[in-house]
């Protein structure tokens, strides 16, 4: 299984991860894209540096994460796209994404987690964690692919979220070895 390639989607797409892809392919099938969804989907990928798919099997996470065009505060929150079981839960991430992932929105639906009981985020127990750290893997990925395989992109998104970068690579050596060479420092 590779992390951060969907292989069911909310959104009736192709294969495509890049934003200007994945938008050309949803408008061709908009017909088949519910409506509210529909519209969530243009508006999120109209203004976006990149866009990529998930899928997780913790909480049968689907759907899509894109990268913010502009820089972010670390506690400015986000408006995002949370369906749980295709009804709208929230507009905030609902703990899904990890804390450092920040410059990404998400439009995404959950079909293996539970809901709170007043239906405004997710019940935190030992599933949503899991689901927050795979999704924290598909996104490490997701970077790690752009930088050996799509390094315009990847200076792109650096140009842009080079301190959100060096934060995810401060936390995984792995990341550290492969972002070094690509990170801007002030001497």
């Amino acid at each position: 299984r590779e992390h951060g390639k969907i292989t069911h989607s909310i959104f009736p797409i192709a294969k495509p991860f890049h934003a200007g892809a994945v938008l050309a392919e949803a408008r061709k099938k908009a017909g088949k894209i519910p409506g509210h969804a529909r519209q969530d989907l243009f508006t999120v990928l109209i203004d976006t540096l990149d866009a990529f798919r998930i899928h997780t099997e913790n909480g049968k996470v689907n759907g899509v994460f894109y990268i913010l065009p502009f820089r972010t505060q670390f506690s400015t929150g986000n408006s995002h796209k949370v369906y749980l079981k295709r009804m709208l839960l929230s507009e905030n991430d609902c703990n899904l994404l990890p804390s450092w992932a920040f410059f990404i929105r998400c439009l995404v639906n959950a079909d293996g987690l539970v809901s709170t009981a007043s239906r405004e985020s997710f019940v935190n127990n030992d599933l949503l964690k899991d689901t927050r750290k795979e999704i924290g893997v598909a996104i490490k990925e997701y970077l790690k692919r752009l930088v050996e395989n799509d390094r315009e992109t990847f200076n792109r998104i650096l140009d842009v979220h080079f301190f959100h970068i060096k934060a995810i690579a401060s936390e995984d050596n792995e990341l550290l070895r492969l972002f070094i060479d690509y990170l801007p420092f002030e001497t």
